[in-house]
């Protein structure tokens, strides 16, 4: 076998090495979200670094909304957030996640019988970990 030759078998079998390692890396964890009065239910609650792919279903009766906050130094910073969607919907998004503490919440505020509810102070809020 040729010099020549044995480069270009060298280069193919680099580069496809290349492709099955970026195809490895670039699926994403998945995070199955439910919103309803007054809850957040996601599984898993850990996940690994990296993509992470939040599947949210609205089972409420009213509209809801996917906030995604990393917690650093005890505050809350938003990271990605899907808008206000209405009930029987499902809706993702993908986020390149760092290990840390993250908050999945819905922060809607309506306005009720003359007053507010405020779906966060409601309880729809819980933290994942991802690691």
């Amino acid at each position: 076998m040729s010099i020549q030759i044995r480069l270009h078998c060298f280069a193919l079998l680099f580069i496809f090495s290349l492709m099955s390692v970026s195809l490895a890396t670039a699926e994403a964890s998945e995070v199955s979200v439910q919103l309803k009065e007054f809850q957040v239910i996601a599984a898993p609650l850990t996940v690994r670094a990296g993509k992470v792919r939040f599947v949210a279903v609205n089972r409420g009766k009213d509209k809801h909304e996917l906030v995604v906050r990393i917690k650093e130094n005890g505050k809350y910073r938003e990271l990605g957030e899907i808008e206000p969607f209405p009930p029987g919907v499902a809706k993702d998004i993908v986020l390149n996640l760092s290990p840390g503490t993250y908050e999945l919440s819905c922060q809607l505020v309506e306005m009720e019988k003359g007053g507010t509810e405020e779906h966060y102070k409601e309880g729809m809020r819980v933290e994942i970990k991802v690691e």
